[in-house]
């Protein structure tokens, strides 16, 4: 299976796209291009990089065609901004994708976003959008298509934990890729699992019971941990065992 990867914005004549927080989307986004490459060949995928000297929304607007032989899916990779936040409040904007309207699945977008989420990213879920250009030529060419939006450029929250977490965000991404797509990828550790809670009850105190757990809650009925409908209230020590069993951390014997 072949991915070809486009870091957004860039070319000649330049365009930085977004700038905040002492970044700049156009070189971000080679960085982010250049790190997930080598990790989406671990898993055995054949991988290219467009030409990072050229920015592909100038090419496809000015009817050139993107050169997708063999490519089964294209990732976009994107900074976010508008969220202003530059001072930080403690919390991320957070991460989306978008892909076209006519898209059958996003498993691995999902999945994308579950790694993110869980790097401490806020989800925003996967969004339908037929508006951008590269995404809509892509598609019309019958490829599949994700515009990853990491984080926003314009978030001291966000940018943080981007510089802090790079690579890992690289990893997550291609572990999602990986994932969406049926190969083997390692299981949640014990400490990522308890760091995962912990900022789960976090989440908690800080806005009520109603909404604390809306992405890991979705996260968890993507991973088939739940059915979306049990358990409804309190855990009995069965149902508790039963579900970390699926997150793979029960049964597992070390080597």
């Amino acid at each position: 299976m072949k991915i070809l990867l486009i870091a957004g914005h860039g070319g000649t004549p330049y365009d930085s796209g977004a700038v905040g927080c002492g970044y700049t989307e156009a070189v971000e986004t080679r960085r982010m291009a250049t790190a997930v490459a080598p990790k989406l060949k671990k898993y055995g995928f054949a991988v290219e990089i467009y030409d990072q000297s050229r920015d592909a929304y100038k090419v496809v607007t000015q009817g050139v065609s993107l050169p997708l032989s063999g490519v089964s899916y294209v990732i976009e990779f994107h900074l976010n901004s508008a969220a202003n936040d530059r001072k930080g409040n403690g919390r991320t904007t957070g991460s989306e994708i978008f892909v076209h309207p006519s898209e059958d699945g996003v498993g691995v977008e999902q999945a994308i976003l579950k790694r993110l989420y869980a790097l401490g990213f806020t989800n925003r879920g996967v969004k339908r959008n037929s508006s951008f250009a590269v995404l809509r030529h892509v598609k019309r060419r019958g490829v599949s298509h994700a515009l990853i939006e990491t984080c926003f450029i314009d978030d001291a929250d966000d940018m943080k934990l981007y510089k802090n977490k790079f690579y890992e965000i690289a990893d997550a991404i291609a572990d999602g890729v990986a994932e969406g797509f049926g190969r083997e990828v390692d299981k949640m550790s014990y400490e990522q699992f308890c760091a995962f809670m912990a900022r789960y009850e976090k989440e908690r105190a800080a806005k009520g019971p109603s909404a604390w757990a809306a992405g890991a809650w979705q996260a968890a009925q993507d991973a088939d941990i739940t059915d979306g409908i049990s358990p409804q209230g309190a855990m009995t020590r069965e149902m508790c065992v039963m579900m970390l069993q699926r997150c793979g951390l029960v049964g597992r014997k070390e080597r």
